[in-house]
């Protein structure tokens, strides 16, 4: 298998939880074709699939008007093999509230995901 596939990506952050809205560690699981982010302290998730893969012509920016999100963009790098160039490169990873992207910096082929759904955790449930 190509190491550019992604098999599966892990990230931790810490930021506030939209669900228990305290301060904890968001675990954010980057897999083939979605990325589920999981708060640590309440399990709450938010669940996003894969939209499209292709080359653009421009970086994708989720960033561009924050002033309608709640929460700060987060930006990773993870080094990967492009699957579309061939090149090792620092991937740039960036997930909002709304949306996320993986872009490949050499060549712009880009992974766009959208925001799908969110659960709750059962500790949460009455």
């Amino acid at each position: 298998m190509d190491e550019g596939l992604i098999r599966q990506w892990d990230f931790d952050r810490g930021a506030l939880c939209f669900h228990c809205r305290s301060e904890a560690v968001q675990r954010i699981e980057v897999l083939p074709k979605a990325i589920v982010v999981t708060c640590a302290d309440c399990g709450a998730e938010r669940h996003y699939e894969l939209e499209s893969s292709q080359v653009t012509k421009q970086r994708p920016r989720f960033d561009r008007d924050t002033s309608r999100l709640r929460y700060d963009a987060w930006k990773f790098l993870r080094e990967a093999r492009c699957p579309h160039c061939g090149n090792r490169t620092r991937n740039e990873f960036t997930i909002t509230e709304q949306a996320a992207s993986i872009v490949c910096p050499a060549c712009s082929f880009s992974r766009i995901y959208t925001f799908h759904a969110y659960s709750t955790s059962k500790r949460w449930s009455l």
